[in-house]
């Protein structure tokens, strides 16, 4: 086979650092490092708001948005309970890397990054998860009691 798969496409990939409480539960993420391959950025501005809010949005629909649902309706009415990530939830380290490097006979340029920010953090928090605790979380929202429950029978 000739050509490249991946010309019209776009890449990243997510590592996150993780703090576990074993008290409550709790799950901190300390750091998300976002690497992408997208192309040159056309605006950085627009590009970090991308690739950084769709860390945090990444983040909330990990630890804390549940949008439990019943014969096809959502349970909750309104926001009121529904825990979406705030800036106290934010990582203390929020890093981006950008690779805009393009191959040479590539005739589409820069690729949009809209979803490139959200697509790998799920998985970054819960393989970081999983090393801390030992178990795999099997699904989001990571909920405290499952985290004690984790760390309880690792230790045992």
């Amino acid at each position: 086979m000739e050509g490249n798969a991946r010309l019209i496409f776009a890449f990243g990939a997510t590592l996150a650092r993780v703090a576990v409480s074993r008290i409550t539960g709790q799950v901190r993420v300390l750091e998300l490092h976002q690497h992408t391959a997208a192309g040159p950025m056309l605006d950085a501005a627009a590009y970090l708001g991308q690739i950084e809010g769709g860390g945090v949005q990444g983040l909330g629909f990990t630890l804390t948005e549940d949008a439990a649902m019943r014969d096809g309706r959502y349970l909750a009415g309104n926001l009121d309970f529904y825990m979406l990530p705030g800036i106290a939830d934010t990582p203390e380290s929020l890093a981006t890397f950008a690779l805009e490097d393009l191959d040479e006979d590539d005739p589409f340029g820069p690729r949009g990054v809209g979803e490139l920010g959200i697509g790998a953090v799920t998985p970054a928090i819960v393989n970081a998860i999983a090393d801390a605790t030992g178990a795999w979380p099997e699904r989001i929202p990571v909920d405290p009691e499952w985290v004690l429950d984790a760390l309880q029978r690792s230790a045992a």
